[in-house]
């Protein structure tokens, strides 16, 4: 640590926004709120389905769960995250979804899904 910082006390202040910071921003297994994800890119898998890629915004779901896209029921037939299979979402985690029964014109970027109960 450089002087001025010592002197400024800039280093405690630094660690402490940094450590809230990371606290908010990292993935939590299961918030308690609804299953809620923002859609950033759509894609579709011949044979297998449509995949939305995007954000996690709130709760978790698992492979098998009902969701909901726009006005279309789907259920959740697989979960992807950075190249590796999942069983379930964490909240504010990158993932891919493959949905069953949705078709890449009735989702679109900034479009959810969301979950249903």
């Amino acid at each position: 640590m450089r002087w001025l910082d010592r002197l400024l006390g800039r280093a405690e202040y630094d660690s402490r926004i940094a450590d809230a910071y990371v606290a908010r921003r990292s993935p939590q297994a299961d918030d308690g709120l609804p299953f809620r994800f923002l859609v950033e890119d759509v894609f579709v898998i011949t044979g297998r389905g449509t995949v939305v890629v995007g954000t996690v915004q709130s709760g978790a779901a698992r492979v098998g769960d009902p969701v909901l896209v726009g006005s279309t029921d789907s259920v959740v037939d697989g979960i992807e995250v950075f190249g590796s299979r999942a069983d379930q979402t964490i909240t504010g985690e990158p993932v891919g979804l493959l949905l069953r029964g949705v078709t890449r014109d009735s989702v679109a970027r900034g479009g959810q899904v969301l979950g249903r109960s």
